[in-house]
């Protein structure tokens, strides 16, 4: 009988099935690049702490922290691809593996291209969890208001990402009403103190809400959402689900990172961080339904695999010991003796 698949396992089953049905195909790498790559590009990752060594012709190689780039390297115009890759990534005073599974379009970027990913993108939360929600926000939009409120800029993104709006309002009160514009993500407010080109970001973050609610899935705008504007350009967005407490899902546009590679078209992409899905798998109450002991003879080990084989014929789940187990938790528990009989 075998094993019910966990959560993860039937998420990333149901995935490949969705992006495969959208045209995407299957995008796979090695797990090490050069060194000198995401040197040249640290600032598009999440942190400049990457494991390395030497390779066995003396180059320094790094297992991956980050999969868009290595796709973005050898990107062509109209590539739709998708991947499961695990990258490698400082967590606090150690590395962690990290599995994720994400979506990367290259091209021709407009709203409609967008609108099918950020869709994708939704969907993809769904099957973790009906419970979802995709947030979206938009880097030029933010920029604007943020070089409107007459301060610091990089301080004052650093508090809306925190969306601490009070320190925000007493460190830059001159300008009140775009602050509470921002840090409260009022789209119709924000369009007031933009300039025309600037109100067409206001359009396409409205655009792209609308035609996610209409298609049944749940998504808001939400300023908050602060990234390096010297690789994201346009939308990005992270997705939440119930039980896990961070984002799960996260993503935008890049077309400023292609450019750096010396690339005339634009990207989009996002990750689904498949380890926070472990939250949704339940320990079961016993490791095993059975645990079968026997002694050391032949009699006692052949009547014990007899008997295991039997319980397993009826769906139940066994394990074969020559001796106690005290940590595994088990409803039941059958020794045979030399003899091979049950004692």
């Amino acid at each position: 009988m075998d094993a019910k698949p966990t959560k993860k396992e039937q998420v990333a089953q149901n995935l490949r099935a969705l992006y495969s049905s959208y045209g995407y195909c299957r995008y796979r790498m090695s797990n090490f690049e050069e060194y000198s790559f995401y040197l040249k590009n640290k600032n598009f990752l999440t942190s400049d702490k990457i494991v390395t060594f030497n390779d066995l012709d003396g180059r320094l190689m790094a297992l991956k922290p980050d999969v868009t780039l290595s796709i973005v390297k050898t990107a062509k115009p109209g590539d739709k691809l998708y991947y499961i890759e695990n990258v490698y990534r400082p967590m606090g005073i150690s590395y962690r593996e990290i599995e994720q599974m994400g979506v990367e379009t290259v091209g021709k970027i407009n709203v409609h291209v967008e609108a099918e990913l950020l869709l994708l993108a939704a969907k993809s939360l769904r099957e973790v969890d009906e419970n979802c929600v995709l947030d979206i926000s938009h880097v030029g939009l933010v920029n604007a208001l943020a070089d409107k409120a007459g301060a610091d800029k990089k301080d004052l993104l650093a508090l809306l990402s925190k969306k601490n709006y009070h320190e925000a309002a007493e460190r830059y009160p001159e300008n009140e009403a775009v602050l509470k514009a921002l840090f409260f993500t009022d789209l119709s407010a924000a369009k007031t103190y933009l300039t025309d080109k600037e109100r067409e970001y206001v359009d396409e973050l409205l655009y792209l809400i609308d035609f996610l609610n209409k298609a049944g899935q749940k998504a808001e705008a939400d300023f908050s959402l602060v990234d390096d504007e010297r690789y994201y350009n346009g939308i990005i967005f992270r997705g939440y689900v119930k039980k896990v407490p961070r984002p799960i899902l996260s993503g935008g546009r890049y077309d400023r990172l292609l450019k750096k590679m010396h690339k005339d078209f634009g990207g989009m992409g996002f990750a689904l961080y498949l380890n926070e899905i472990s939250l949704y798998d339940e320990r079961p109450k016993f490791d095993c339904d059975c645990l079968v002991l026997y002694t050391e003879t032949e009699t006692s080990y052949h009547a014990a695999c007899d008997y295991a084989d039997a319980l397993r014929a009826q769906g139940k789940t066994v394990r074969l010991s020559p001796e106690f187990c005290p940590d595994l938790r088990t409803e039941k528990t059958v020794l045979f003796d030399r003899g091979g009989k049950i004692c």
